[in-house]
């Protein structure tokens, strides 16, 4: 029951802090499969897997985390194993019992999840890959002489803005691995046939994520990718899969005409610099303005029919909430992979922890009652309290859209002009990188 809790907590947690999880591709196969996945967000990426998945696996765990009461049994409820790290100081013979309950996974026809690169990072490239997904694919077909089909599935974890709350996320899910072709050599030679399987496998996957030489390349690739269409800005989906076709057109263009690329760089952010010197964020955002009176005067009737609440949510919540980020950012001293986690966990001890205090404060002052209300209603106030400011900010960005509209008409214009150019001219190459016939698998299709 505890696991259950745990679980379902958590699940919940990291579908709160990321507003939207756009999930894509293919569909986990039957029968044994081993989930590889890039690593850039700590402790929220197996969360993110098994929302994308919504299917158990059977994740691993630095050891680490099992030294700690209170970890491990978070580690259980997900049903994670160990593993043991040199970097740790750890014995890694242990590591023998790690890969049993790993075949023994497979062999019941169940789902592990590995990170192959093996940390979680900030990079935004995938890291060289360890040999263990291979060798434990690889391994558990061995003793079953070849016969129990093991799949190798390739997931893709894209974040917006992965230490944001309330930001998005995308997963994407790349078609199943068939390792039979491996199945002569690795009789031959293990070592050859694992690092073989082990290329392949970082080729899946880099086919799946969003890679760039540099963050502002990354970043730059998802925001080009928002304001090139109407659906890569309004679903996290449509404009992942853009920003990918963007970036693998883009590695095209720089190793054959670098001189070609720069340019394009170079006028990209004069671009950024032309809109968002007069307070645009996404230049797309003007062709979409529309002035309904209808809807105006609702959604002001419905934000102050909601202030008074959002304001009580407000006052119970304020002080956790002002304290989590520099508290989370303090603790990761600048290893943004850690961060949403470290988010994702304060606000579990330390929100309820805020409402029981307030509760026992208005028992103290009042009677029993009034705190029982406190500690019960202080939680749903705190997401009415998050849904109104959304609300108050998604009609302020559309008041400052109108007003700029009426008062810039010359210079919006001019951005909307741009905005087309550029879409013309980023499009032109991307047919040129398409029928080069160079492109990643299953990208722009």
């Amino acid at each position: 029951m505890i696991s259950v809790l745990i679980r379902l907590v958590l699940l919940r947690t990291t579908r709160l802090f990321y507003r939207e999880i756009a999930v894509s591709g293919a569909r986990i196969p039957s029968g044994p499969v081993v989930v590889v996945a890039n690593h850039p967000n700590g402790l929220v990426d197996p969360l993110m897997v098994r929302i994308a998945l919504d299917h158990p696996v059977k994740g691993m765990a630095k050891s680490t985390l099992f030294k700690n009461p209170i970890s491990k049994t978070v580690m259980q409820a997900f049903d994670a194993l160990p593993v043991y790290r040199r970097v740790d100081g750890e014995d890694t013979g242990k590591n023998a019992s790690m890969f049993s309950a790993c075949q023994g996974c497979l062999e019941e026809g169940g789902a592990l999840m590995i990170f192959p690169e093996g940390v979680s990072h900030d990079a935004t490239e995938l890291l060289p890959l360890k040999t263990g997904a291979a060798r434990i694919a690889l391994g558990a077909e061995a003793d079953n002489n070849y016969a129990l089909g093991v799949k190798i599935l390739p997931v893709g974890l894209i974040y917006e803005d992965k230490e944001v709350f309330r930001s998005r996320a995308a997963v994407v899910v790349g078609e199943p691995l068939d390792i039979d072709a491996y199945k002569q050599l690795h009789k031959e030679e293990p070592y050859e046939a694992a690092t073989a399987l082990t290329h392949e496998i970082a080729q899946a996957l880099s086919s799946v994520m969003l890679e760039a030489d540099d963050s502002e390349l990354w970043a730059g690739f998802l925001a080009v990718a928002s304001w090139m269409n109407e659906g890569a800005l309004d679903a996290m989906g449509d404009r992942q899969e853009r920003a990918r076709e963007l970036a693998a057109g883009f590695r095209w263009l720089q190793e054959h005409e670098p001189a070609t690329a720069q340019k394009l760089v170079d006028e990209v952010r004069g671009f950024v610099t032309m809109f968002e010197a007069v307070g645009v964020e996404n230049p797309l955002d003007l062709e979409r303005v529309e002035v309904r009176t209808g809807r105006i005067v609702g959604a002001a009737l419905w934000l102050l029919l909601l202030a008074p609440f959002a304001l009580l949510g407000a006052i119970l919540g304020w002080l956790p909430y002002r304290l989590i980020r520099p508290l989370s950012f303090a603790i990761a001293r600048g290893e943004l992979d850690v961060v949403s986690s470290i988010k994702a966990i304060a606000g579990l001890v330390f929100m309820p922890l805020t409402y029981v205090l307030e509760g026992l404060i208005a028992w103290k002052l009042f009677n029993v009652w009034a705190g029982v209300a406190v500690v019960v209603l202080a939680p749903l106030l705190g997401l009415v309290t998050m849904h109104f400011v959304e609300g108050v900010m998604r009609r302020r960005a559309a008041l400052s859209k109108l007003w700029l509209r009426a008062t810039k008409t010359s210079t919006l214009e001019s951005i909307q002009a741009r905005r087309k150019e550029l879409i013309e001219r980023i499009e032109a190459l991307l047919e040129r990188y398409r029928s080069r016939g160079d492109r990643l698998d299953g990208v722009g299709e």
